[in-house]
């Protein structure tokens, strides 16, 4: 451990309900907050990389040539017609090159028409696209800030968050998002008053984990959020915020906010223990 100088020990914390609960309560906190603003961080960068990318391809406009070809084809029929039909022996011959040609043109004119239609369409998405690239262009340094923003809360909450484990208060075993939501949440609820023991947390924790009570992976919480939100509501709250967040990320001053929040709150928590 560190050389860290503390306001309190950890026999001063786990004696007292009061001063555990607060301590459980703080680092819920942090390690929420360090949950919701990595996921902002990654998202924004992600968003950073693929700002002024064109996602929408331009077609080419479609050939004239359909046109062409129905206008040669009209101007033979009608030569062709005016010449076979004065011949008897040619009027069937021509009939059927004639239905033939007809179906021919019909499926060019349909084709062109379709062509021409999803041109027209593209026309206008292409338009739409640049626009909103010049916009993502634009709005880059807003977006630059953000990140750096989140990266300095990602790197404070890291760092208060080691300190705040290395008091030894909480087990190596149960340091993580999971863990903490749930041992926060049954002492808070008052299921627990201690975190060892055969009543202690540590052990509600392990039996409700084989009964399939809870759920430590997050992998798996994603997939049944709804389910845990009785369970493991502090864990389903931590989720749903940073779910929030994640909606607000391209929000310049919604981000800034919430990246004001963290620091202070982090301020305010150091400034209990340290």
């Amino acid at each position: 451990m560190n050389e860290i100088t503390t306001k309190k020990d950890v026999n001063e914390i786990l004696a007292d309900s009061k001063s555990l609960t607060q301590y459980l309560e703080d680092v819920y906190e942090v390690e929420k907050n360090l949950y919701s603003v990595y996921q902002a961080k990654q998202r924004m960068e992600v968003i950073i990389n693929q700002s002024g990318q064109e996602r929408v391809m331009e077609r080419k406009c479609p050939s004239l040539l359909h046109i062409g070809n129905i206008l040669l084809t009209v101007a033979a029929l009608y030569c062709g017609g005016r010449i076979l039909l004065s011949e008897g022996m040619w009027t069937a011959i021509f009939i059927v090159f004639t239905i033939g040609a007809v179906w021919w043109l019909t499926e060019n004119v349909k084709s062109y028409v379709h062509q021409k239609k999803a041109y027209d369409e593209n026309v206008k998405a292409v338009a739409a696209d640049r626009k909103c690239v010049q916009e993502e262009l634009e709005s880059l340094p807003e977006k630059r800030q953000i990140l750096a923003e989140c990266t300095r809360s990602v790197e404070e909450s890291q760092q208060l968050l080691d300190k705040l484990y290395e008091l030894n208060v909480i087990f190596p075993k149960y340091r993580d998002l999971v863990a903490v939501s749930q041992m926060y949440e049954y002492v808070a609820s008052g299921r627990c008053n201690t975190l060892s023991g055969y009543e202690g947390a540590y052990n509600l924790y392990e039996q409700e984990l084989r009964m399939n009570i809870v759920i430590s992976q997050l992998e798996d919480i994603y997939d049944q959020l709804e389910e845990i939100s009785t369970n493991q509501y502090m864990l389903y709250s931590a989720i749903c915020e940073s779910n929030n967040l994640l909606l607000e990320v391209a929000n310049y001053t919604e981000m800034t906010a919430y990246n004001t929040g963290v620091i202070m709150l982090n301020s305010n928590i150091y400034g209990r223990y340290f």
